[in-house]
């Protein structure tokens, strides 16, 4: 999998230079992407995406992959969504092959943490 991503960090950087897409073009179109997906998709989405870019990704692509990502965002994946990933989600994910019933724990999410949407044009 490093090899895989290794080629993404390499490939996904020069054909978006390549196409001409600035880096602020770039970071506009992952907001929206993050935005499209609602409380869902992030709650369910970010927090795998934050984890494995770490561990499969070298130090220097996860900070600037972080730049991407609006700090609320991160704040809420840190605070809320990775910590029932792994306290909860993982827990039902693994729940039929254990030999006891787990326990999890979930942190309560309350929608109005989330920064307002942008503004239309």
């Amino acid at each position: 999998m490093k090899e895989h991503l290794k080629e993404e960090e390499t490939f996904a950087p020069k054909a978006i230079r390549e196409a001409g897409i600035t880096e602020q073009e770039n970071g506009e179109c992952i907001g929206k992407l993050m935005q499209a997906g609602g409380i869902l998709g992030l709650h369910t989405e970010l927090p795998g995406v934050l984890i494995w870019t770490k561990h499969w990704g070298t130090d220097e692509y996860y900070e600037s992959f972080l730049k991407e990502v609006p700090p609320p965002m991160i704040a809420l994946a840190n605070d809320i969504f990775i910590p029932n990933l792994k306290n909860k989600f993982h827990a039902q994910r693994d729940a039929p092959t254990m030999t006891e019933k787990p326990e999890w724990t979930e942190v309560p999410f309350d929608p109005s943490m989330l920064p307002p949407p942008p503004p239309q044009e």
